[in-house]
């Protein structure tokens, strides 16, 4: 799959992955939703699980801006957003209708380049 066309749960798929989440933590349940279950303390008991939902949630990927340096700026013609990892110009670019999905698109592309594999499920 071409990075620049993820979207919904694959493109936080693949971000939660590009973030170090294991892909045997992560599952995508039927309504869409993507989970990730935070295995700790007692083997195999699940502690607690937490929806992914990066290109929606500026409380998940506001805090890529700052941990990536990315820039983040809107074009008007066409109107999308545009961000780039390390500074306008000088990193892998994530194009987008919102500034989150740019912004999960240019870390995906960081990690992992142009093209990523479909999900395992």
């Amino acid at each position: 799959m071409r990075t620049a066309d993820l979207t919904g749960a694959i493109l936080d798929w693949h971000t939660a992955r590009a973030e170090g989440v294991p892909a045997a933590d992560m599952e995508l349940r039927a309504n869409g939703t993507l989970c990730v279950r935070n295995i700790r303390g007692t083997p195999g008991k699940i502690v607690a699980v937490q929806v992914l939902d990066y290109s929606t949630n500026w409380a998940l990927s506001g805090p890529l801006v700052e941990k990536h340096m990315a820039d983040v700026e809107c074009h008007v013609d066409p109107v999308r957003w545009v961000c780039s990892i390390g500074g306008i110009g000088f990193g892998p670019d994530g194009v987008g209708d919102t500034p989150l999905i740019a912004i999960c698109r240019a870390v995906v592309r960081a990690a992992f380049g142009d093209d990523v594999e479909d999900l395992p499920c």
